[in-house]
């Protein structure tokens, strides 16, 4: 079982942003379980965020997930930095921007 909610807001900072929140239900092979093979009823709730700003972009997630064996939060988040908007840059022919991206 699969549901999802987006949810599409644009502040003062961003030029677009997009939330969206998953639940996800379902029996998962556990893979850091003591015995190998062991599936478990699992429940994930998922918070997605992407944005765009003056200055490049951003996205993270955080992952909530919940077992008989215990909880577990996991997030990422990857900004990047676009050349174009930072140091003024032009470019020719197909390429038109290009971006750092740090991911934590």
């Amino acid at each position: 079982m699969i549901a999802t909610l987006i949810y599409s807001h644009s502040s003062d900072c961003a030029t677009w942003s997009e939330n969206e929140f998953h639940f996800q239900y379902g029996k998962l092979n556990q893979p850091f379980a003591e015995a190998s093979g062991t599936t478990l009823s699992t429940s994930i709730f998922t918070f997605q965020h992407a944005s765009a700003w003056e200055y490049g972009s951003n996205f993270f997630f955080a992952d909530y997930s919940s077992t008989s064996l215990g909880d577990e939060l996991y997030a990422e988040w990857y900004p990047a930095f676009s050349s174009k908007a930072l140091l003024n840059a032009n470019y020719d022919g197909v390429l038109s921007d290009v971006s750092f991206v740090m991911g934590i």
